[in-house]
């Protein structure tokens, strides 16, 4: 089986059979620390790392569209991180929350 970086390499990644096996395999690795950092430079929490002339600041909602985005749309960030309805936190719907009325983190659930 090639790697995945051969498989983009070689130009064949659209008609690829095995693209979403693919995908997956490259968002395995994509913790919820590292979408909850981007979340908080949506909102206009930039590391120190970088420079820019001019900060993102979406709202908490929007942040998480642009996430939502990238996991439904794009298939670039894992579909199991969720935002807290009640208090804005992100969390791993695989490891805890609830989806009864609503989406909530294990703190906020209310079931």
């Amino acid at each position: 089986m090639p790697s995945l970086e051969e498989t983009i390499a070689c130009g064949c990644w659209e008609d690829c059979p095995r693209k979403e096996q693919f995908q997956q395999m490259a968002t395995d690795d994509i913790t919820l620390e590292q979408v909850d950092a981007l979340y908080r430079f949506l909102q206009g929490e930039v590391p120190d790392c970088l420079h820019l002339p001019r900060h993102p600041r979406l709202s908490p909602q929007m942040a998480f569209r642009v996430i939502y985005y990238l996991q439904e749309v794009m298939h670039l960030l894992p579909d199991r991180y969720e935002r807290c309805i009640t208090c804005g936190d992100l969390y791993d719907s695989e490891n805890e929350g609830s989806s009864y009325k609503g989406l909530n983190c294990d703190g906020c659930r209310k079931d």
